[in-house]
């Protein structure tokens, strides 16, 4: 029985490999295929957009922006929720670039501009009556 399946599936591998379809197709499908299934399992981050505001319950905090990554509870109540915080960093310069060849003299000039973004880790202190007090770090809440 064992034998006669091994057949089967032999049969099945050969007539496949002889398909009409070309072999490069089927290589670039199969390809397609794994890395639609790689890229579909990742995770995007979403940069929230609503501020922190002092004074917000624990109920609005993770309604707004979801659960934190950990939390800890301190001695006298109050509790230290951590979020991941995204900063975002324009830096704008200007250039000027000469040459002069025999005949061709050229001036060029421009700005040039980069953009950054950090995600830092950042707290957020909840009092023991669960309202938000204290420092609030800068940036944007990121939800992963």
């Amino acid at each position: 029985m064992l034998r006669l399946q091994k057949q089967v599936f032999r049969i099945r591998l050969v007539s496949l490999m002889e398909s009409p379809v070309p072999k490069p197709f089927i290589k670039v499908l199969l390809s397609l295929l794994v890395a639609c299934a790689l890229f579909s399992s990742c995770e995007t981050a979403t940069v929230v957009s609503t501020p922190i505001q002092p004074g917000m319950t624990k109920a609005e905090l993770r309604s707004n922006f979801g659960p934190p990554i950990r939390k800890v509870v301190n001695d006298d109540g109050s509790e230290d929720w951590f979020y991941h915080f995204s900063c975002e960093r324009t830096h704008t310069g200007s250039f000027v670039e000469s040459s002069v060849t025999p005949g061709d003299p050229s001036l060029n000039y421009g700005t040039s501009s980069s953009w950054s973004m950090t995600f830092n880790e950042g707290v957020i202190r909840l009092s023991k009556d669960g309202v938000v007090t204290g420092q609030i770090p800068q940036g944007q809440i990121v939800r992963w």
